[in-house]
Order: structure tokens, then sequence, then C-alpha cells
């Protein structure tokens, strides 16, 4: 069978078109400016289902990450140092991804350059706020609170791109936000006093206002189809180093870590590096409407470690905030891959299974003629 990673052989009378996917992925661009794309298909599953793996797997990886994230907090060290140490950690891989494909800038042609920066300062104070709210905040309520932000972006959009506001939207704006209170559980409707960390309000306030930079983020980048994603990336890196590092000096104080904080901030890096290129490659080729599904699992992992790691026990009240939470990102996420099925000229692409089969039978029936017409030629010759 001829394997989507090999050379497809080139035989006389054989004509191939390029896949459908690679068309979408390649999109408009200048020939010039093409990256190098690769295909990643894990145990002989099609790239749609490996996308959903992937982004399966990042969620995870995303989770260990804040595991790491709140032992360094409670350790002693600044979440904005945490910040600063987690980008400039990334910085060096997104190096060498410059490195190998060879790209001509680092925050894009002139035209999208303006969107490149502002996506990568909002990047970075939404990186401080997510970061901020993980320290403060019991590590199961951060990861959901920080998790709203589709439910802000169908509002975004809907003020700036003027995109249909639907009764699917609406259900899941109110999901979300139940489910947020729910979670929150803020004295003034539910009494009693928060005893989790004396400046837990301060993350209650980051969370909303990482959701709201992330809803408008998501915008941002509908409007940078042509940038790469390592310059996206990479603009992140820049302004979060940039901010983070001011802010650690102004607001805080750097420190010297110590072995174990170093551990701890390794790992941190290594989980976060990992799994945001997982996310990033997976959110090219897995279908819309699941993968929000499965990335919101990050949620449930969340509570996962905050028992077993952190020993905190989860209430019931938080358990239906979570429920509703989910729900809500899943009807945003399946309301989009419908509006995308809906549009004019849409075709469900095959599969690479089904293109290698379908490549497969061409160069069978290729031999098959050739052999036939070689045969004809033998026998006029006798």
């Amino acid at each position: 069978a001829v394997s989507a990673l090999d050379p497809i052989p080139k035989e006389e009378g054989l004509s191939l078109e390029p896949s459908p996917r690679s068309q979408r992925s390649e999109g408009t661009e200048d020939p010039e400016r093409q990256s190098k794309h690769f295909e990643v298909r894990l145990c002989g599953l099609d790239v749609e289902k490996t996308g959903l793996v992937l982004m399966f797997l990042s969620a995870l990886l995303f989770s260990i990450m804040g595991v790491f994230v709140k032992m360094a907090a409670e350790s002693g060290m600044s979440p904005l140092q945490l910040v600063f140490m987690r980008a400039a950690g990334q910085g060096v891989f997104v190096l060498a991804g410059f490195y190998y494909c060879q790209l001509p800038t680092w925050y894009g042609e002139r035209k999208e350059r303006p969107w490149v920066i502002a996506r990568g300062i909002m990047g970075g104070v939404g990186f401080v706020f997510y970061f901020c709210t993980i320290a403060l905040l019991p590590l199961g309520d951060a990861i959901t609170l920080a998790s709203l932000y589709p439910a802000v972006t169908v509002v975004i959009a809907r003020c700036t791109l003027g995109e249909r506001m639907t009764w699917l939207k609406i259900a899941a704006i109110f999901f979300c936000s139940v489910g947020a209170v729910l979670v929150a559980k803020p004295t003034f409707i539910f009494g009693g006093s928060d005893e989790n960390h004396p400046l837990a309000w301060v993350g209650y306030l980051t969370a909303l206002g990482g959701s709201i930079i992330g809803g408008v983020l998501f915008v941002v980048i509908r409007k940078l189809k042509a940038a790469h994603f390592l310059q996206l990336v990479w603009s992140w890196v820049t302004f979060s180093v940039i901010i983070s590092l001011i802010l650690a000096n102004t607001i805080t104080q750097m420190t010297n870590p110590t072995p174990r904080q170093w551990f701890y901030c390794s790992c941190m890096i290594g989980f976060g590096t990992i799994g945001h290129f997982m996310l990033n490659y997976a959110a090219r080729i897995a279908p819309a409407g699941p993968s929000s599904i499965v990335r919101s699992s990050d949620v449930l992992f969340a509570y996962i470690w905050e028992v077993i790691v952190f020993g905190e026990s989860v209430s019931g009240l938080t358990i239906g905030g979570v429920a509703m939470i989910i729900i809500g990102i899943g009807i945003v996420g399946w309301s989009k891959w419908k509006s995308v099925r809906r549009q004019p000229g849409f075709v469900d692409l095959p599969t690479s299974d089904q293109l290698e089969a379908e490549i497969e039978l061409k160069v069978q029936d290729l031999k098959r003629s050739n052999a036939v017409e070689i045969d004809n030629k033998e026998t006029d010759y006798d």
C-alpha cells in the first residue's frame, strides 16, 4: 500500500491531483512562503481521529502542567516568575521550529503584523491571568473558570464580527454562566467565607479577565489565516517574557529557585510545551465540534489531580457546575461544526485511508493496463 508519508511513484499516464486536505491546509499562501507540512498518524488511525487523540493528550498534558504550576506557587515562587520561565523555556523550542521551517519573518508580513503583535500582547496578559488563577484558587476551579472563553467568544464575535446569535449559543452562554457561579460559589450568593486563599477573590477576577481575553484572542486569530502558527507562538513568547519580567520585578520579586523548584519548573515547561505544540497541530486536523469537547477534558483531569495530589474534596455544587460548563462548551463546538457543514460548497473530505486506497487502486489499474499494452505489442511483433 502507498503510505501517506511516502512519495507517490511517478508513472506515465497517472495524474494525481493534490488532496483536498493539503489544499485546505495550504490555503492561499504564496508557494515560496509555505512551511513544511507533515502528517502524524497514531496506531493506524486516520488523520481526524489522530487529531482528536492528540487533542485529548494535550488536555492531559496541560492539566499536568497546572499541577506543577500549583506546586511551584505553593513552594513560594511568584506566578509572574513562573510565566517568565514558562515562556522563555518554550521560546527555545519555537526558535528550533523557525530554523526548521525557515520562515522569512518573525511576526508575519506587513499587513498581518499588527494583528500578530496584538495576539502576542493579549496572549501574554492572558497567560499571566491564567497562572495567577492557578496559584490563588484550587486547581480544578481555576482550570474550569479559565475554560469559559468559548462562550465569551460567541458574545464578542456577535458584537465585532456580526455573527448570528442562535438559541443554541444562548443556551451555551447560560450553561457556562450558571456553571461558573456554581464553581466559584460567591459569598454574596451562597454565604460563608472563602478559606482557600486570602486573595482568592483576585483569582476569580483573573479567571474572568483571562476568559474575556481568550474570547477576544480567538476573534483576532480569525484575522490571521495567512500567518504561520510559529509566528503566533513566537509573538506570545516575546510579549509574555516582557510583560512577566516587568511585573515580576515591580509587583513581586524574582527569586533564585531551589533544586526542588527547578524540578517543578522543568516539568512545567516540558509538559506545557509538548501540550502546546500538540494542541496547535491537532486544531488543524481535528473536527471543530468533537475537538472542543475533547479539549474540555482538562477540567476533569484537573479535579482528579486536585483530589489525588492536593487532597482536596469536591462538593456536589462544584461537580454540577463543571458538568454545566462542559455542556456549554460542547454546545458551542457542535453549533460551530454544524454551521460550517451548512456553508455552500462544503464537502466532507475523505480520510487519509480512503485517499491511500484510491491511489493504490489507480496504481494497480495503471500497471495492469501497461501490462496489457506490452503484451499486445509483443503479439504484434510476433
